[in-house]
């Protein structure tokens, strides 16, 4: 026995995984949310056969990268010229040596063996490069909003893909079809290791394209910024950057990746650190509670245990904190998903805006999957989604609380109804424990500002008691002024019976 349990040991990678199968607690809740609807990318849907159709066009992709890479060198001499088996070879040759630590990202085991995990790596990577840049050519024939960020990167794309004819790209002429496909690239059960996808990129262009290669990076990002539920936020390419590296602690993917781009800016400079910390800066006339960065010794740390007491950390929902006196305000554009603050002088809330489509809850829960395994509770990485799901689903609890949000601006409700959203953040949190340390001051400092009385605590009751319909402002209006009038003829006439003793 001892024998076999040191076999099993030296099974044992000591690389911590970072593509996981979603856990059943959550797949039986909402399957079709983790499940690809056309492309299967890495081994756990390999060998799935709903996927065949997508098989071809992989195939057809993959041709049109190696056929990039040789266009670099020489141009192609007829449209008929195929692959060849050296070409082929020049590409196995890079996934071989990275066979190992892409098989040690997956924390399931699966049956494939090395030449076929390295062939399965091979079509999906090619295939997956192959469209964030078509993608990406299409955003450019429309003037994606980004291209002035990215001048450079889009530079490339169009000159690299000016020969592409979007009208027959099996994908990419539909946008329905387009849109579903990105929307498979972000399930957690459908990933690559980044790495994998960034050589294939290098060893395609970098050696010899005509064009300043960008990095693989801006290509990812602007090919995925679209599945982002605040895409008004355009991240510089510097904060790309830092998001890749704080990722250091796990092998980074195209769900973690999504992830931080929704989180706070890293911010760096004289004595500050922290990308995704929180702050409180108390002055004599002003308390505010953020998600910023903040200076070295600063921080404050909630350990999960003390998290899980969760009295003072739930707030009520948006229609009571109204009543309460808190107002909400949407943030400027440039402020990133999971960033939000509390003024507690003003009773403001800010948020950015929040799109809700079809493809949000799948986004969602899916980074929600991967932060059961891969979220952090030390402070300077900290802003889970799942955190910020749990403050959704608190703020919404009712239609009139959608109504709140749409009002304000921070919720854009492009469901079937308001009583829909109210089901999506009821139900995604299900199953899903959160120690609400991402918001945890947020949450206690509200609590407080609606124990104490405030003007606006007593507007809301009259309105909502007295003036919640247009006749009873006038007829409180009318009641005043006869009840003044009424004092007043007394006063005067108490004044005269006084004068004519």
């Amino acid at each position: 026995m001892a024998s076999d349990i040191h076999r099993l040991f030296e099974k044992v990678t000591h690389k911590r995984p970072s593509i996981y199968k979603v856990p059943e607690h959550l797949r039986t809740l909402n399957e079709n949310a983790y499940t690809p609807w056309h492309v299967s990318i890495g081994p756990y849907h390999h060998k799935s056969h709903r996927y065949r159709v997508m098989e071809e066009q992989k195939l057809v992709y993959m041709k049109s990268l190696i056929f990039r890479r040789r266009g670099g060198r020489r141009a192609i001499k007829t449209k008929s010229e195929e692959v060849t088996k050296a070409e082929i070879v020049d590409y196995v040759k890079v996934l071989e040596k990275l066979e190992f630590e892409a098989r040690s990202c997956y924390a399931e085991k699966f049956e494939l063996n090395k030449e076929e995990f390295v062939k399965m790596l091979l079509i999906d990577g090619c295939f997956v490069v192959e469209f964030l840049c078509r993608k990406l050519r299409m955003l450019a024939k429309f003037d994606d909003e980004a291209m002035p960020y990215f001048v450079e990167m889009y530079g490339f794309i169009i000159n690299t893909y000016k020969r592409l004819n979007l009208s027959q790209d099996f994908i990419l002429k539909s946008s329905r079809t387009s849109l579903e496909v990105t929307r498979d690239l972000t399930l957690l059960e459908n990933q690559l290791p980044y790495f994998v996808l960034e050589t294939l990129f290098r060893f395609t262009f970098e050696s010899t394209s005509r064009f300043q290669v960008p990095n693989f990076q801006t290509i990812a990002y602007c090919g995925l910024r679209t599945s982002i539920p605040n895409t008004t936020h355009i991240l510089a390419e510097a904060h790309i950057t830092e998001r890749i590296e704080a990722e250091a602690g796990a092998t980074v993917h195209f769900v973690s990746l999504l992830k931080s781009y929704c989180a706070p800016v890293l911010v760096k400079g004289d004595g500050i650190r922290s990308p995704f910390t929180i702050h409180r800066n108390r002055g004599d006339d002003q308390r505010i509670v953020s998600l910023e960065g903040m200076k070295s010794g600063e921080t404050s740390q909630f350990p999960c245990l003390y998290n899980m007491e969760t009295n003072g950390l739930r707030i009520p929902c948006a229609t009571r904190l109204v009543k309460s006196g808190v107002l909400f305000e949407k943030m400027g554009d440039e402020t990133p998903l999971l960033q939000m603050s509390f003024d507690y002088k003003k009773g403001v809330l800010k948020m950015p805006v929040l799109i809700l489509w079809h493809h949000t809850e799948s986004l969602f829960r899916n980074i929600m999957a991967y932060e059961l395994y891969n979220h952090t509770t030390d402070s300077s990485q900290n802003v889970s989604v799942s955190d910020y799901m749990w403050f959704m689903d608190d703020l919404i609890n009712s239609k009139e609380d959608v109504n709140v949000l749409v009002k304000s601006g921070i919720l854009q409700n492009w469901l079937e109804s308001d009583e829909v959203v109210v089901d999506v953040f009821s139900s995604i949190t299900k199953n899903i424990l959160a120690d609400y340390s991402s918001y945890s001051e947020i949450c206690n400092q509200m609590n407080e500002f609606g124990k104490k009385y405030n003007i606006r605590q007593l507007t809301a009751v009259l309105r909502q008691d007295y003036f919640n319909q247009p006749w009873a402002i006038v007829y409180f209006i009318t009641a005043v002024v006869i009840q003044t009038a009424a004092s007043i003829i007394e006063a005067v006439s108490n004044i005269n019976e006084h004068r004519g003793k």
